[in-house]
């Protein structure tokens, strides 16, 4: 059995980043669709503590960087991150999203593809010129699940696990929330709010990142 397989078969619970790629059915091709499995996977290295962030935020400027962290990574995806932090110009949460969003997509593709989650689907000739399946799901009931940990985030923001919380905002920043967990009130998403300021600091400043982008596309039209 891989180590990925093993932990699939210890706990209920998937990582981040899987369950927002699963959640973002196998679609490539937009800004949103990569940042999907990007900031999860920074989000699931913040919570395992393998990146930290340091510095501070002065008024509107952000001195916050990304720096390894004090713990072992708990994946190679993950050892990868880290490596990658250490030898990359020192950057903000915004950049290492954008960042991450140019390798992670693939690499968490592949994750999932090992765990048995996934299978790849055979690209036409408009492979990445247009936006694209890149994996068809295996495992519904894995979907699922983090389907009903979204929704129970979304009904219940004070007493769900952090990680579900994560995984809510995050398909708030990418305009997803509504499609899996239907409308939502905003009683339930500055409870939402409230909880991101809780989380791990790297994992809350990613989702801070991700949710300004959205603001700015919003006041924009986009």
């Amino acid at each position: 059995m891989t180590p990925l397989l093993a932990l699939h078969a210890a706990t209920a619970t998937l990582p981040v980043r899987w369950e927002a790629t699963l959640l973002g059915g196998g679609w490539r091709g937009s800004p949103e669709d990569d940042l999907l499995p990007a900031a999860g996977l920074l989000v699931d290295a913040g919570f395992d503590g393998a990146v930290a962030l340091e510095g501070t935020r002065r008024f509107v400027v952000d001195h916050r960087r990304l720096v390894r962290g004090p713990a072992a990574a708990t994946s190679a995806l993950v050892a990868d991150l880290v490596a990658r932090v250490e030898r990359a110009k020192r950057e903000t949460p915004t950049g290492w999203c954008e960042r991450a969003a140019v390798f992670a997509p693939d690499a968490v593709t592949e994750e999932l593809v090992e765990l048995g989650l996934v299978e790849y689907r055979e690209a036409g000739w408009l492979h990445k010129a247009v936006r694209y399946k890149a994996f068809e799901i295996l495992d519904v009931g894995a979907r699922e699940a983090a389907a009903t940990r979204v929704r129970d985030a979304v009904a219940r923001p004070a007493h769900a696990p952090e990680s579900a919380v994560a995984l809510a905002l995050l398909l708030r920043c990418t305009d997803m929330l509504r499609r899996v967990a239907g409308a939502t009130s905003d009683r339930s998403e500055r409870a939402l709010e409230a909880r991101r300021a809780t989380l791990p600091p790297l994992a809350a400043a990613v989702l801070e990142a991700l949710d300004a982008r959205r603001r700015r596309l919003d006041a924009v039209g986009t």
